[in-house]
C-alpha cells in the first residue's frame, strides 16, 4: 500500500475504539492522531473536515471517508476494497 490511512480519534471514545479494531481486523495499517493528545491537530482536522467534535474521522490520503459508520457502509457495499486499491 503506497497511500496512507489516517484515523483521528479522542480519548475515551467508544466509536474510535471500534474503528481501530475494525481497521485492525481488515489488516489495514493506519496512522492514528488523537486530538486530545495533540491539540494542534484539532485545528487541522477542523480545517480539512469542517468539524473536530465528531470523531472518529477516517481519511484515505487526503480524501475524507467519514466516520466508523461510513467506513462500514463502504465495506458492506464493496467500495472499500476499491478505495484501498487506489491507496
Amino acid at each position: 500500500m503506497k497511500g496512507r490511512i489516517i484515523l483521528y480519534t479522542r480519548l475515551g471514545c467508544q466509536e474510535c475504539r471500534e474503528c481501530r479494531l475494525y481497521l485492525h481486523e481488515k489488516r489495514l495499517r493506519y496512522v492514528e492522531i488523537n486530538i486530545d493528545v495533540y491539540p494542534s491537530r484539532k485545528l487541522e482536522l477542523d480545517k480539512v473536515s469542517g468539524s473536530s467534535s465528531d470523531v472518529p474521522k477516517v481519511f484515505f490520503n487526503e480524501e475524507l471517508v467519514g466516520g466508523f459508520k461510513e467506513l462500514k457502509e463502504l465495506d458492506e457495499s464493496g467500495e472499500l476494497d476499491e478505495k484501498i486499491k487506489h491507496l
